[in-house]
């Protein structure tokens, strides 16, 4: 079942910005700030394409390729949602794997925990 975010459509009838909704996501998602989105070609140019999140203690984190903002705002906030878990599940899997070097001495956990977004 797809979760739709109301107050986020009337925004963006209001603004039609992908760049003004964006600044109020984290009132839509815990932990989250906005977005980073790629640089435009040209000033006119209507950038829809975030490559990471910014977390609300300013933590980049990237995303596993880019993510595209297209569609109604309610439809784009939902597969924003599925993204963000995948990209943090992704995150875990390779925090999990590379904790198994601690006990050989490869890395000591100190350096590990630097590697990996808090």
């Amino acid at each position: 079942m797809v979760r739709i975010h109301p107050r986020f459509q009337i925004i963006f009838q209001l603004f039609h910005s992908i760049l003004k909704v964006a600044e109020f996501l984290g009132d839509c998602f815990d932990g989250m700030k906005t977005l980073i989105f790629e640089k435009a070609a040209s000033p006119s140019e209507i950038v829809k394409s975030a490559h990471s999140m910014l977390s609300k203690d300013d933590e980049k984190i990237p995303f596993f390729g880019n993510f595209e903002c297209i569609g109604a705002v309610e439809h784009w906030l939902s597969a924003l949602e599925y993204k963000m878990r995948e990209t943090l599940e992704e995150l875990l899997e390779t925090a999990k794997t590379t904790a198994e070097l601690w006990d050989s001495g490869d890395k000591p956990r100190e350096e590990w925990v630097k590697d990996h977004c808090a």
